[in-house]
């Protein structure tokens, strides 16, 4: 999330303030963490399909919720690639870990995530993580990534990912 430079002055006020700041929007299971404040501009700025999966409406009110209880860092990431062209990365620890940290401040287990690679995107099913179900990966460099094959699951990629599409 891109926020206003005036929220951040606004939540300054608090005691224990922790940076990143974790948030809700409408009170779904989706946890959005700020990482950028800019000057000049009066809303928050999500990425287009996470607001197409909130049926969110440009320039509607919205309830955001600044969270007191922000998920535990992750020490573990189980991450299967979806897509063969995975394989063609050359430094695989570092295009993790620069595109994770770009694209997501939080992993929720059986979610599937998409980093951009080159003209594409990549998809990954999120297999396991700890400490929690739920973890900020906003400290990367510190987590260990256990990367599963992708054999076993490369039938069941089309079939999971349009579970993913139904429910929505």
């Amino acid at each position: 999330v891109i926020a206003p430079k005036s929220l951040l002055l606004q939540l300054s006020e608090y005691e224990n303030l922790e940076l990143p700041i974790y948030l809700k929007i409408n009170g779904s299971d989706i946890i959005f963490g700020i990482i950028e404040y800019v000057e000049y501009i009066d809303h928050l700025y999500i990425p287009t399909s996470k607001f197409f999966d909130l049926d969110l409406i440009e320039n509607e009110e919205t309830v955001i919720t600044v969270l007191k209880d922000i998920p535990p860092k992750a020490e573990l990431i189980k991450i299967k690639p979806l897509n063969e062209e995975f394989y063609e990365i050359q430094n695989v620890k570092t295009y993790l870990e620069v595109w994770l940290k770009k694209m997501y401040i939080t992993l929720t287990s059986g979610t599937v995530i998409s980093l951009p690679y080159r003209n594409m995107s990549i998809s990954f099913y999120i297999d396991g993580l700890n400490p929690a179900d739920t973890v900020s990966i906003y400290e990367i460099e510190e987590v260990e990534i256990d990367i599963l094959p992708m054999d076993e699951y490369a039938n069941k990629k089309e079939a999971i990912v349009s579970s993913l599409v139904s429910e929505t």
